[in-house]
């Protein structure tokens, strides 16, 4: 894995060899590092800087919404049961829910 501390926003940013050797970092105060667990954090905006991204890797584009990536059909199911679980979920962690210690 590479650490790059001009694109990285923390130092637990990393990004693999493959994005490395894809993206612009001439020039730039790097390392490398031997993992054997992680993820690569290119197209990350909470991990990388969008100018250290590489060409396979863009990071979300502003103008896209990501909802509508999504088929119809998926689109239409989460608005239904995402509103109706987090209910749910609300309802169980209220501390009506819990008996008072006695």
């Amino acid at each position: 894995a590479y650490g790059c501390k001009t694109c990285g926003l923390s130092s637990a940013s990393c990004i693999c060899v493959f994005c490395f050797d894809a993206g612009e970092h001439e020039g730039h105060d790097f390392y490398i590092s031997r993992s054997d667990y992680g993820c690569c954090d290119c197209g990350d905006v909470y991990a990388w800087r969008r100018s250290g991204f590489c060409r396979h890797h863009p990071g979300p584009r502003k103008e896209v919404d990501p909802a509508q990536l999504l088929p119809e059909a998926t689109r239409r199911r989460a608005q239904l049961m995402i509103p109706a679980q987090v209910r749910r979920l609300t309802r169980r962690f209220e501390p009506s829910a819990f008996p008072a210690p006695s």
